[in-house]
Formats: C-alpha cells, sequence, structure tokens
C-alpha cells in the first residue's frame, strides 16, 4: 500500500474550453480517478467496500487554482489521506505540469455512507486501515459549511439526464461544479477565470429530477459568488458552492 499516490494524465480536447484552458470539472474529474485509484490499491475502494455494504461519498471539497494548462499537457495528480475528523476522511491533492508548473491544489472531505440506510458511518467500518500523513497538507484548513447571501436570483433550470447519471445512478460530482459555472455567461468567461472554489455536496439527485439553479454576489468581495442547486420535487439543495474569480 502507497501512502501517496500518484496519476498521470494527458489532457484530451473534451477536457479543456473555448480558451484552450483546462476545465475545473476536468480537474475534479482527474482528482476523484486519482483517488478512487488510491482508495483500490489501500483495499478500501468501491469494490471492496461492496462486500461490506458501505461506499465511499465525497461531501467537500476546496481548491486553489493557480494556472490552467492547454490541450495535450502531461499533468501529474499527487493525492494522499491526511486525518480524520468525527465522521470525515480528509484527503488533499496537488496537481503539477510535466514541467512542474504547480496547477492546483485541494483539499476534500469524505464520508463512508451504508448502502441500505444511507447513513454515516464510523471509519473503523473501512475493511483495512485508513494509511495517512499525518501534518502533510496541499491546503491547511478543512472545508467547512458554506455561507449564503441575503440576495439570489434565479439563474437556470436543469433536467437531470441520462448523460449526468454516473454508475451508482445518480448524479457524479463533477456534474454539480459544471451546473455551478453554468451560472455564469461567455461574456463573463471573456473577462474573468476562476481562482478558487470550495464546493459542498449535500444530497443525492436523480434521473428525471430538476435542479433550480440560483446564484448571489457576497457583498464584501466582487469577485465572490454563491451559486446552488436545489432539487424542486423535494425543495431540498443538493450541493451550495462559493466561487472566486480573477482578472484574465
Amino acid at each position: 500500500m502507497k501512502q501517496e499516490w500518484e496519476e498521470q494524465f494527458k489532457i484530451r480536447g473534451y477536457e479543456v474550453d473555448y480558451h484552450n484552458e483546462l476545465k475545473v470539472s476536468s480537474i475534479f474529474n482527474f482528482m476523484q480517478i486519482a483517488a478512487a485509484k488510491h482508495a483500490d490499491n489501500s483495499n478500501y475502494g468501491i469494490e471492496k467496500l461492496k462486500d461490506s455494504g458501505i461506499y465511499w461519498v465525497l461531501s467537500r471539497m476546496k481548491v486553489r487554482i493557480y494556472s490552467y494548462p492547454t490541450y495535450e499537457t502531461n499533468l501529474k495528480v499527487s493525492t494522499w489521506a491526511k486525518g480524520t475528523d468525527r465522521l470525515f476522511a480528509l484527503r488533499d491533492y496537488v496537481l503539477t505540469t510535466d514541467q512542474g508548473i504547480k496547477v492546483a491544489e485541494a483539499s476534500s472531505t469524505w464520508l463512508v455512507i451504508d448502502s441500505v440506510k444511507k447513513r454515516p458511518q464510523k471509519l473503523n467500518k473501512l475493511p483495512s486501515e485508513f494509511i495517512m500523513i499525518e501534518g502533510k497538507h496541499a491546503i491547511d484548513e478543512i472545508p467547512g459549511k458554506i455561507k449564503e447571501p441575503e440576495k439570489l436570483e434565479h439563474s437556470y433550470d436543469k433536467h437531470v439526464g441520462y448523460t449526468d447519471i454516473d454508475m451508482n445512478k445518480h448524479v457524479n460530482n463533477e456534474k454539480y461544479v459544471e451546473w455551478a459555472l453554468n451560472s455564469f455567461d461567455q461574456d463573463f468567461y471573456n473577462k474573468k477565470r476562476l481562482s478558487k472554489i470550495h464546493i459542498n455536496f449535500l444530497s443525492e439527485c436523480q434521473m428525471n429530477q430538476n435542479i433550480q439553479l440560483n446564484r448571489g454576489k457576497y457583498p464584501e468581495n466582487t469577485d465572490s459568488w454563491y451559486v446552488e442547486g436545489v432539487n424542486c420535487i423535494l425543495d431540498k439543495k443538493v450541493f451550495q458552492a462559493k466561487v472566486e474569480w480573477e482578472n484574465r
């Protein structure tokens, strides 16, 4: 078992945007793949947990972005578990190019969920020891709750379709990121690009559900926005995000 995992990627055409810059949702996808490979190597991956009637859920993620590599750039994702906080398992990430340029760093919290009761479980339910590198941080803070601004505006409505659903029959985390970032139009992206995102995943979305996207600006910082997705059928928040922007 490896304490730290490294995964290599080459950026493909569908993983960049119209500026030929790596999509933020692709960053989330790369981190998810690396985390899954590390968990498999540590004997607490998806298939191993199925035997114990439990599964991993990404709960919160905070990402700082330093550069936006382009099509066909080679990337390395380094990831490691760094500790626990109550029921949360803590995992950090660093993304760099093959030239050593830092792309992003991130910190995340994960929960182990009972597949029948759908309730969080203690980490001692894992089928093998939780291997950690304590004291090593990409971001030296645990992602917490997200404050909602007083004023929100309706951004758009999203119908959950076939391509939004993963093998667990619910919406994958990178899709929530896409939905949040689709709350901003092309004129906005011609002037700005994302520098930080903090997203909390609050509840599952399933096929044929309707999600209302709302957004609001934080008054203390004109480059910081709040975005949420609300399940219209259940009247329940599915995610909250705080996004911070920088000028191009």
